[in-house]
């Protein structure tokens, strides 16, 4: 019997949102006997790959460089000739183009896009929709057609999958609270990419977080992250403990071990899958990051969110102190609220974002892109209705 072999193609394999859901979905392909392998830039996860038998590959796919894509299309190509994948599965635009261009149209090509994109010239031109185009939510299926030219019909919502077992409500967080020195309560814990495009919200935490102590003088915050903005969000911590003579803010950097973090709180500022992560081990969520502030994840807000993958895209609140600190303070204020509200939240990932329930989906998505008749090719523009 034919053992499927696919190939993902990623930007790279650094700690990200995107970066996380290839190394899981290929971990899952692989379980379910899949002959799986990955090509990106690399990074720091890439040995969880090594680690459980999948292959890892080099490619520079996280370059616009000329030179870049050059050798980009050059590496796939050579890999393709040599592991004769059945189906390439490629996330974000610059994998998407290299793998059209290397192999034609050859090979049926899948094409996750994990967010929103900038658009105009060049930026359509290299926008591929490959046979089949997975978005991660309503609203980004919604930005390709609207963007792009995607069209509707060759585009499947996919939701994010989420390892309930390992970010569960189970898990100790001893080992998170002696590593990093957590004795206090309420612990905020933030959560992003603390580069030039995301790092707002952990400069909003720390002043929220230090009007919170007249009410609540124990309060800890925890912001991990990593980017070229760590050392700015590390000064101003420093700046801000120095103020009250104590430890009340702790910045980690970056970190691959997140469940018992994600235990040690009580409730949780991010988006995306930060927050599908800390509703998976049963915690409060504020809604804070991309897009602005959408606010306490709640009943009320919850299907717009889950439209959004989580992010406040559309909601239009800007993130300041005084806004943080007024949803901070509803969810660990609120008595039971916070308990019921990591509850709800534990119960819509059980139901629609587990990691089986995921690759049942992107599975179907091979199947039809690799059975379907009329398959389209990568270069001939079908599932688009613009340039």
């Amino acid at each position: 019997m034919h053992q499927t072999r696919v190939l993902l193609a990623a930007m790279s394999l650094d700690l990200g949102g995107a970066e996380t859901h290839v190394i899981t979905l290929a971990q899952e392909l692989a379980r379910r006997g899949r002959h799986v392998a990955v090509v990106s830039q690399g990074g720091r996860l890439a040995s969880n790959l090594e680690s459980c038998g999948i292959a890892h590959h080099f490619a520079p796919l996280h370059s616009r460089s000329p030179i870049s894509l050059y050798r980009a299309v050059r590496a796939i190509s050579t890999l393709v000739a040599r592991e004769r994948p059945d189906v390439l599965h490629a996330h974000a635009r610059i994998p998407a183009w290299a793998c059209s261009i290397a192999t034609c149209g050859a090979i049926p090509l899948v094409v996750t896009y994990h967010g929103v994109y900038a658009a105009g010239f060049p930026w359509n031109f290299v926008t591929v929709p490959g046979d089949l185009t997975v978005a991660v939510s309503e609203d980004v299926a919604d930005h390709l057609s609207a963007r792009f030219g995607f069209e509707r019909g060759h585009t499947r919502v996919i939701l994010n999958g989420i390892d309930t077992s390992r970010f569960s409500p189970s898990v100790d967080p001893s080992d998170a609270r002696a590593r990093f020195g957590i004795s206090g309560h309420p612990l905020i814990l933030h959560v992003s990419r603390l580069s030039a495009d995301f790092a707002h919200t952990a400069t909003q935490v720390i002043p929220a977080a230090m009007a919170l102590l007249k009410d609540y003088p124990h309060l800890q915050v925890v912001i991990v992250g990593d980017g070229d903005r760590l050392r700015e969000i590390r000064t101003a911590a420093e700046r801000a403990n120095e103020s009250r003579g104590r430890a009340v803010i702790t910045v980690t950097g970056g970190c691959e071990d997140m469940p018992p973090i994600y235990a040690a709180a009580d409730v949780v500022v991010g988006v995306a899958r930060v927050a599908l992560e800390a509703m998976s081990c049963g915690k409060p969520v504020v809604l804070a990051g991309e897009g602005g502030l959408r606010g306490l994840l709640d009943e009320e807000i919850m299907e717009d969110a889950i439209s959004h993958n989580f992010t406040a895209r559309g909601c239009g609140r800007e993130i300041t102190p005084g806004n943080l600190e007024a949803e901070i303070r509803r969810a660990i204020g609120g008595g039971r609220q916070g308990a019921e509200l990591g509850d709800a939240g534990r119960g819509i990932v059980l139901e629609r974002y587990s990691i089986e329930k995921m690759v049942d989906d992107i599975e179907s998505v091979y199947n039809e892109v690799s059975q379907g008749p009329g398959r389209a090719k990568s270069g001939d523009k079908r599932g688009r209705t613009g340039p």
